[in-house]
């Protein structure tokens, strides 16, 4: 005997949908009839709160608004703040719930851009790594690369079968924004650690938006202060409601932008960076990241492994 499985998968929706449980536990009758023609908090929740989606939404058996409130803030004048909470007024007389995103498309955090144009310094930063070899004590020179921002540290490790020998590595000095240093006896490998400004997916979005594609530090304090100020604030602010309708702030795919959005652009492998990390890294794992930074790039043994997760709990605990 041959069953179809698309039958049985229906079969079970449809017994489902006409008896279910309650949160109290009790079996509900004329479940069916709920699951074609949900109650609106059960409904789907769709993007923008405007006048014409206040009339269609609810036509169209739609739950909710996403409410983009972005060009009411900051391109509409003077009277396009004003605009927040009517609609927000609407939407609750639509017994309709209603969630704030907290920017201008995605990803969430640069406000529009307007928080690297405030202060550039808050945009977002990578590391990326850069190697040199050789043989002996004589002079090394290494300067830095094209598309790179400058160079943060250098570690001189020496090498044995092929492996660096991260317990002996010696952090070496950058001057006036350039390496310069010796070799060591035997083999050798001197990595070079630069900043890279990245962009990522926020570049993806500038042109639909119109937005600068800059985006700022989240592991960054400051820049998300800057962020939760020219957003959520003055967001929160006009909408004027005491939370029966508005649910929350909904934030759309924050990140640390360390893929590059085109290749050719910034052809470097960055592991996510800001300034505080080598004092918190020390901080939360008890040694210096420096003398090891060549692992957080490459290495299968066990102390590579470690430091590539301490490093990432590093990374998580700026972003608290």
């Amino acid at each position: 005997m041959q069953c179809d499985l698309r039958q049985v998968a229906a079969a079970l929706i449809v017994a489902a949908a006409g008896c279910y449980h309650s949160e109290a536990g009790d079996v509900v009758a004329g479940g069916e009839s709920r699951f074609a023609d949900p109650a609106p908090e059960y409904g789907l929740i769709q993007y923008q709160l405007k006048s014409d989606t206040l009339r269609r939404y609810p036509e169209w058996g739609i739950g909710g608004f996403l409410a983009f409130f972005y060009e009411e803030l900051y391109q509409q004048g003077v009277p396009g703040p004003r605009k927040i909470a009517p609609l927000v007024g609407d939407a609750a007389a639509l017994h309709m719930p209603v969630w704030l995103a907290d920017d201008f498309g995605y990803p969430s955090g640069m406000a529009g851009g307007k928080v690297v144009e405030d202060h550039p310094e808050y945009e977002v930063r990578g590391l990326a790594r850069h190697m040199a070899s050789g043989r002996g004590e004589g002079a090394v020179t290494v300067e830095l690369p094209k598309g790179a921002e400058k160079f943060v540290a250098a570690v001189i490790y020496p090498v044995s079968g092929g492996e660096v020998d991260l317990a002996t590595g010696q952090v070496r000095p950058v001057v006036d924004g350039v390496v310069r240093t010796e070799g060591l006896p035997g083999e050798w490998q001197l990595s070079t650690f630069f900043r890279v400004i990245r962009s990522g997916q926020a570049l993806s979005t500038a042109e639909q938006f119109k937005h600068t594609g800059r985006y700022p530090d989240i592991m960054n304090p400051a820049a998300v202060a800057s962020f939760l100020s020219h957003m959520h604030e003055p967001i929160y602010e006009h909408v004027q409601e005491s939370g029966t309708t508005v649910k929350g702030f909904y934030t759309n795919e924050p990140h640390l932008m360390q893929l590059p959005w085109k290749l050719e652009e910034s052809p470097f492998a960055c592991a996510p960076w800001n300034e505080d990390i080598p004092a918190k890294f020390r901080e939360m794992h008890g040694y210096d990241l420096w003398p090891v930074m060549d692992a957080v790039f490459t290495g299968a043994d066990q102390t590579s492994r470690r430091t590539r997760i301490h490093f990432q709990q590093t990374v998580a605990e700026l972003l608290r």
